[in-house]
């Protein structure tokens, strides 16, 4: 995508207005212009509330609390209220394709709307004010280096008044510069000003011995990665697990027309897929974050083999990662296959050899009483199993809890399914049963090909 990001700079006084422009350097590469802009105005009276902050305009307030302590100055609280007009702004600009002070076209303002009385009409009502505006930037740290190398908005994050700050940050794919940022400032704090949360915690780099890969990973070292380098894969069994004692984590990766699409699973949770193509590359993007509730946490991201249309090739990518919490040692699951001594098996089972299978074999049985018990010392189990036309369903009890129906028919064969995972354990020792459904048709098989647990057989 080209952005044609607009250049200028005004700056608008109480009782008089004065208007000058220049153009302003170019950041993030060859991808975006940077686009900034900044006023003085008076604001008037109204009321109105804003609450839903994302990560990077939480981002934005922590890096400008820290800018403004670096230079002797108190921090500013977050208004809602501030944060309203704010948003909306960048919201017009974004959906209508103008890059302005004042509101050429608007979903919420009188045409023509200024600052101050966006700010009146969502319920800022007192106090002078600045306004800084940008357009290209995709993370508050970048609009704040562009910002803090701009003598005009720099004097406006180290404004001496401000008591409170309002920010808005919307992306919109197809508009002229993508990334669209609105910071309002006022000197008094109103009543829907408080402490921003923080949301900005370690960067914790590709390489960092703590993460765990499976798989076959490449390394590339570039200047444009966080840290200087990034790992990707492109073949099967390549994972990364990640696990760590906080409240947030994002997954820092490039996307490009030669990625695909990753598998991920949180804390065992239902896995979904993050999808890292994009038609032009991208560089230290935030592909997914979560905010959690404190605790330990863990994090699995697969190669999938998958691609959106459009894509040429099946990468996924890491970066780093950004953890508000501490990282700890991730531990990657040891895979045990059918024949283990150690898997107790009942009833009439038989031994498969398939090309595809894990460990070339697997078993099968199709009669009442066929049960395989795993009993191991740990916190997780994933089943793999073959699925086909020839395949039904099997009963599962984990800890001698109620049983569960897994279904392994597909319309083709299809070799080291993960068709079921413990999740998460307690540590401690646990026991799966795996058995024949009795309401099978009859010839239907069940399978068992290995068993991926974090832990060891007992």
């Amino acid at each position: 995508m080209r952005w044609d990001c607009p250049r200028g700079l005004g700056v608008m006084g109480r009782g008089s207005e004065r208007v000058s422009s220049r153009t302003l350097r170019t950041v993030l590469g060859t991808v975006a212009v940077i686009a900034l802009a900044l006023v003085l105005v008076a604001m008037g009276t109204g009321s109105q509330a804003f609450a839903a902050y994302n990560s990077e305009e939480l981002a934005f307030v922590q890096l400008l609390n820290e800018y403004r302590a670096s230079q002797g100055l108190g921090p500013v609280l977050l208004s809602d209220n501030l944060s309203l007009a704010a948003e909306r702004h960048a919201s017009d600009m974004a959906k209508y394709g103008f890059f302005s002070h004042t509101s050429l076209k608007s979903d919420w303002f009188p045409v023509g709307a200024t600052f101050g009385e966006r700010a009146l009409l969502c319920g800022y009502v007192s106090g002078a004010a600045a306004e800084n505006i940008a357009g290209g930037q995709p993370t508050a740290g970048e609009v704040m280096a562009a910002w803090k190398g701009s003598s005009g908005h720099n004097a406006n994050l180290l404004r001496s008044q401000a008591k409170v700050v309002g920010i808005g940050f919307v992306t919109l794919d197809g508009s002229p510069c993508h990334y669209y940022w609105v910071a309002d400032f006022g000197d008094d704090a109103d009543s829907s000003a408080h402490v921003a949360p923080a949301v900005l915690g370690a960067l914790y780099q590709q390489t960092d011995s703590r993460l765990a890969y499976s798989g076959t990973w490449k390394t590339v070292t570039t200047s444009y990665a966080s840290g200087g380098s990034f790992r990707y894969a492109n073949s099967s069994g390549a994972s990364v697990n990640v696990a760590f004692t906080g409240t947030y984590v994002a997954w820092i990766a490039k996307k490009s027309p030669v990625y695909g699409k990753a598998k991920l699973i949180l804390d065992g949770e239902a896995p979904f897929t993050i999808d890292l193509y994009s038609p032009s590359v991208r560089w230290k993007q935030k592909v997914w974050e979560k905010t959690l509730s404190d605790g330990t946490h863990t994090l699995r991201i697969e190669w999938t083999g998958l691609k959106t249309t459009g894509a040429t090739d099946t990468n996924i990518g890491v970066d780093a990662f950004n953890v508000v919490g501490v990282l700890l040692k991730a531990l990657v699951p040891v895979r045990y296959e059918d024949s283990n001594s150690r898997l107790v098996y009942k009833g009439i089972w038989y031994t498969f050899y398939a090309t595809g299978s894990s460990g070339g074999s697997y078993k099968r049985a199709n009669t009442d009483g066929a049960s395989v018990t795993v009993t191991f010392e740990g916190t997780y189990l994933a089943w793999i199993a073959t699925k086909g036309t020839t395949l039904g369903k099997a009963l599962l009890s984990l800890d001698g809890g109620p049983a569960v129906c897994v279904n392994l028919a597909a319309s083709t064969t299809q070799r080291q399914q993960k068709v079921w995972t413990t999740g998460t354990l307690a540590p401690g020792t646990h026991t799966v049963k795996i058995w024949w459904d009795p309401t099978n048709l009859a010839g239907k098989y069940i399978s068992i090909d290995a068993f991926d647990v974090i832990g060891v057989l007992k």
